[in-house]
């Protein structure tokens, strides 16, 4: 009951990968690891890979495994049964097969392990001596580890449900980008349960690494307050949407501002407007514009309600935009998102097109529904050019209604 961690086994982990960064978050950097245990005699390749990593630990093992790996010191044996009971406090307990050799096992017989039974959780950890053949995909994954995904280098996603008309889930989305100080530009704001935050504080210091909030789309305002409730004292910038709407935060500056827009240019983030729609001051009805935000270090583009990516889309979503994997502009982009001008369709596309030019990306995480990972630019630039028609039918028609008014 310490908040510490019991830690059974070792598997491969790379300094850098997504798994050691999954591991530091939920442990503090390994500084919450209370012990590592051995429980299969022959599972020994990755313990001082490990030790490694995380240097000064406590580890319990097999006999076997004192007697193999030298350059760790271990502090007892399960054979012991006062080894097996130091956690049984914390409803943790492990007990070793009989009819078998566990102190010292012929080299080709891997049947026995130690069993652990974590009560709170009713699930029995266990080596060789049982196999299950399904297969287990994300088990040890960081998404299950922290909500947190690890979009590219520096660079963290954070995926929240929003729900719609009481029913439709058409999710939301928050981003960390670790700044060259060390320190974290945060992207928009979501509702954050208590696994969420705990994910927070892990990697920012409990809000403390936290150098600014951007609010990057007019109408996504709903969790502002309660993030600041939660951090107080952070700097924030936003839409003047945001400084209009929510006095309670004292805004440093908003994103009409070229010079706010290029505060975090010297680490690689660049931040445009698109051209041809009102970010000032848009319809209530008009959730078109949102900043688009590119991280160069990781090839990211966080954008809002513009551009949505169907990720795993739920039934009615997809009876009413597209199949999972399709990506597509907001439903406004053809009705009142732009100026109704004939110049504004023409402008927004020849933005979008010189955007793909400009900026170096793969990864696109959009607000509505989910993160494109990986070949992003290529089916943006794909929408751009189905979509071109219509924009430039779009122009022709703002032209008509323009001319039929004079």
């Amino acid at each position: 009951m310490t908040g510490k961690f019991l830690v059974l086994d070792t598997v491969q982990i790379k300094v850098g990968s997504k798994e050691k960064r999954a591991i530091d978050l939920l442990t503090d950097g390994g500084k919450r690891i209370e012990a590592v245990i051995a429980t299969h005699p022959f599972h020994t390749t990755y313990f001082e890979p490990f030790a490694s990593i995380y240097p000064g630990l406590t580890y319990y093992g097999t006999p076997r495994h004192l007697r193999k790996i030298g350059a760790i010191k271990w502090t007892g044996n399960l054979n012991d049964e006062a080894v097996r009971s130091i956690w049984e406090s914390d409803d943790i307990y492990i007990r070793i097969p009989e009819g078998a050799e566990f102190v010292n096992p012929p080299e080709d017989n891997h049947f026995i392990a130690a069993f652990v039974l974590h009560t709170a959780s009713k699930t029995v950890f266990v080596d060789d001596t049982i196999m299950n053949l399904q297969l287990a995909t994300n088990v040890m994954s960081k998404e299950n580890l922290s909500p947190l995904i690890q979009v590219g280098p520096k660079y963290w996603s954070l995926r929240s449900s929003f729900n719609v008309l009481g029913c439709i889930d058409i999710g939301t989305h928050m981003a960390f980008i670790e700044l060259s100080s060390g320190k974290f530009l945060v992207l928009d704001t979501v509702q954050i349960n208590s696994k969420e935050k705990r994910a927070i504080d892990l990697l920012t210091d409990g809000g403390k690494l936290i150098e600014a909030v951007v609010a990057t789309h007019p109408f996504h305002t709903m969790y502002f307050k309660p993030f600041a409730s939660i951090y107080p004292g952070l700097t924030y910038y936003g839409t003047p949407r945001h400084l209009r709407k929510i006095e309670d935060i004292k805004w440093s500056g908003n994103l009409s501002d070229e010079g706010v827009r290029s505060m975090w240019e010297s680490d690689g983030i660049y931040i445009r407007i698109p051209d041809g729609a009102d970010f000032v001051n848009p319809a209530v009805d008009n959730h078109f514009i949102s900043a688009f935000v590119l991280h160069m270090a990781s090839k990211t583009v966080f954008v809002d309600d513009t551009i949505m990516y169907l990720s795993n889309p739920g039934c009615v979503i997809r009876s009413l935009l597209g199949k999972n994997g399709d990506m597509l502009f907001h439903s406004s982009t053809f009705k009142n998102g732009l100026f109704p001008t004939p110049e504004a369709p023409l402008q927004f596309l020849a933005w979008i097109r010189k955007l793909c030019v400009d900026w170096d990306f793969d990864n696109m995480c959009t607000a509505h529904c989910g993160n494109k990972i990986g070949a992003a630019k290529e089916q943006l630039s794909l929408l751009i050019e189905a979509s071109a028609p219509k924009l430039e039918a779009l122009a022709k028609k703002n032209e008509i209604k323009a001319n039929g008014k004079k």
